[in-house]
């Protein structure tokens, strides 16, 4: 035997980006950085964002199968031409934000330094 151990993970972003806590990012340093995350995914030789799935949960063990439901996706893309993405109002226009992710960023976390400010309200 070659020392191989199958591990179960669920975890796949179909192209698509995601976001981790600095915490978390943190806790993956030794399979992810200094050059580590080559090494990590060459070991079980599956793409990137699947290499990040493996270390949450089979290295980490952060995300429980009973969690599942309540994680949040939000994606962005389209199909034959049709938009598919969150339907919100303020922070940045269609055409600075098409994929409304930097609009939904600063409405959770407005005083990040390139969110666009709230204009005053005039009293009359």
């Amino acid at each position: 035997s070659d020392g191989s151990v199958s591990v179960k993970f669920w975890f796949a972003t179909g192209g698509a980006g995601f976001c981790i806590s600095r915490g978390l990012a943190l806790k993956m340093s030794p399979w992810a950085s200094l050059g580590n995350f080559i090494s990590t995914a060459e070991k079980i030789r599956l793409p990137d964002d699947c290499t990040i799935g493996y270390i949450i949960e089979a290295l980490l063990e952060k995300l429980p199968a009973d969690s599942i439901l309540k994680q949040v996706t939000l994606s962005y893309g389209g199909f034959e031409n049709r938009r598919n993405v969150v339907s919100i109002v303020g922070g940045f226009s269609l055409a600075e934000d098409p994929t409304r992710f930097k609009t939904v960023h600063c409405l959770l976390y407005p005083d990040t330094d390139w969110c666009p400010k709230p204009k005053p309200r005039h009293k009359n």
